[in-house]
């Protein structure tokens, strides 16, 4: 599978965008970036997104990719995820309101939703995907993405520190020996662990103790560290005993069954 960082964030600047990758051209995990980094003729076969959980960062650009596919003809989007996601996104975005609701434009309508119950295997095109509830608020699965004999787990926002790193997500990625690649986020610093376990999101130190845990070799990539922090959470991976790859947006990456190196892109990482 070719990966495609859209953004990598865990904020957002002139430099940083939030939460989006584009996989193979056609299926995203998360869409908090889409239209900021893609043309619109790359937008056009994207058909499906997994979605996370609701949280802004992870959806704010679903819009403007709902918009600009009206607009050019593009192939319809299927969103993907828990029914408590697809119903806030429902009522929250796509309500005619703060957004059209696109599941009434356009012949097919341009947008469809898919729930998945976590601990679900469901085909979605050439991918097999499964959801798992992950420490997070509100309402987040990870995702299990298989294809071609290759799999991918996408943990999204997470907190390994919370209920001792325990969840579904954590538990099926530990009992499956499959999934050789993990994207992970590392939001905070160490020395922030506290604020990390009360807003549910990682630190270096959580994620390399969840890494060791595993007992077996896993290419883990890094994701959603804040801006402010990036040299610092950096520096505490570099004590930590694990080799991790810091994921870049506008970067594309092959993820195989056995670990690959980056296709180098177009970075505007600082």
């Amino acid at each position: 599978m070719r990966l495609k960082v859209l953004g990598c964030s865990g904020g957002f600047d002139y430099q940083h965008r939030p939460t989006g990758f584009l996989l193979d051209g056609d299926l995203l995990l998360d869409g908090g970036t889409i239209n900021s980094a893609l043309r619109d003729g790359e937008m056009k076969d994207i058909r499906y997104c997994l979605v996370s959980h609701a949280h802004l960062d992870h959806i704010r650009e679903l819009a403007f990719l709902l918009h600009t596919k009206s607009v050019i003809a593009g192939s319809p989007l299927t969103v993907v995820g828990h029914e408590k996601v697809i119903s806030a996104v429902r009522a929250h975005i796509f309500n005619n309101t703060v957004w059209p609701d696109f599941t009434t434009i356009g012949e097919p309508p341009y947008l469809n939703y898919q729930a998945i119950d976590a601990g679900e295997w469901i085909s979605i095109g050439d991918y097999e995907v499964r959801a798992e509830l992950s420490n997070h608020r509100p309402t987040t699965t990870g995702f299990m993405i298989k294809k071609g004999g290759v799999g991918l787990a996408y943990s999204s926002d997470i907190g390994f520190g919370a209920s001792d790193g325990k969840c579904a997500f954590t538990d099926f990625l530990t009992q499956n020996l499959d999934i050789e690649n993990l994207i992970v986020e590392a939001t905070f610093p160490d020395r922030l662990e506290d604020f990390a376990n009360m807003t549910l999101h990682n630190t270096a130190a959580h994620v390399a103790d969840f890494v060791k845990g595993l007992g077996r070799n896993m290419r883990v990539l890094i994701t959603h560290m804040r801006p402010v922090d990036i040299a610092e959470i950096q520096s505490d991976f570099e004590k930590s005993g694990i080799d991790v790859e810091y994921l870049r947006q506008d970067q594309v990456y092959e993820i195989t069954a056995q670990a690959g190196a980056a296709v180098p892109h177009t970075s505007t990482w600082p």
